[in-house]
């Protein structure tokens, strides 16, 4: 999966400032560098955006400090019968400003089901000299099997080792679009439309018909408690409502829960 660039003129702007402070400085972070465990650093993706664009699916996300280790933990579920599979998981901004892009390598290894942690992830390498803030980071982790939608894991990131905890999941996304309303449903595989967890989000359209309650180009997140639910495969449908427009914008993630 990739996400492209929101805001084109702003990162133009961003990137001149970094190179009038310190000429250098942006050319030693430029590109994407190789590790034992995964590529980081910055990378221009020029393909368009969705109407919505997954960033990050967070159960856990742990404030960090400079000169952190981070490690991230994921229930990888057991394979669908003898199909192959293949694991991802990235990092973004969830504001892009930089670029920033870190994906994990390596994870053909991830044969069977259970917790996984990619370690160590430090961030002196990349994120520090970007200065990149934790509030702005997203970690994104799905498995897609040929011919399948791609299957989302929400993750723990930490510092410190630390126990799971059940908390709602953090939807992190972009919308390409000015959007009124946001309605966020769950379903199972079967298309059973559940009463909880259900959201709906709107500005105050009776003092403003024309109101906005996210702009297009701008990152968003929502809260989802799935605690309720069985372990297993959910869709997270979002249908979002466009000022002036009665044609809505949609999206269907599929996630997989764990209690």
């Amino acid at each position: 999966m990739f996400l492209a660039p929101v805001n084109s003129l702003r990162l133009i702007v961003a990137g001149m400032i970094l190179l009038t402070i310190n000429p250098g400085f942006f050319v030693q972070i430029e590109g994407m560098k190789t590790f034992e465990n995964r590529k980081e650093g910055t990378n221009v993706h020029p393909n368009a955006a969705p109407d919505f664009a997954l960033v990050a699916v967070h159960r856990n996300f742990e404030p960090f400090p400079r000169n952190a280790v981070l490690h991230v933990r994921l229930f990888l579920p057991p394979p669908a019968g003898n199909s192959t599979r293949t694991v991802f998981l990235e990092a973004f901004e969830l504001q892009d400003s930089f670029h920033y892009f870190m994906q994990a390598t390596g994870l053909d290894k991830w044969k069977e089901s259970g917790w996984k942690i990619f370690e160590p992830w430090p961030t002196k390498d990349v994120i520090d000299k970007l200065g990149l803030q934790p509030t702005n980071l997203g970690v994104l982790a799905h498995y897609e099997t040929e011919g399948a939608p791609k299957i989302y894991l929400p993750v723990d990131v930490y510092q410190n080792d630390s126990q799971s905890r059940t908390k709602p999941y953090s939807f992190h996304f972009i919308t390409a679009r000015d959007l009124q309303a946001l309605d966020v449903s769950v379903t199972n595989e079967k298309g059973v439309v559940f009463q909880s967890p259900r959201l709906h989000l709107t500005c105050n359209t009776k003092y403003n018909p024309d109101c906005k309650l996210y702009a297009a180009g701008s990152a968003q997140a929502f809260d989802l408690d799935m605690s309720v639910l069985q372990t297993g495969t959910y869709h997270v449908k979002l249908l979002g409502r466009i000022p002036g427009n009665l044609t809505p914008s949609s999206a269907d993630f599929v996630v997989y829960h764990t209690r």
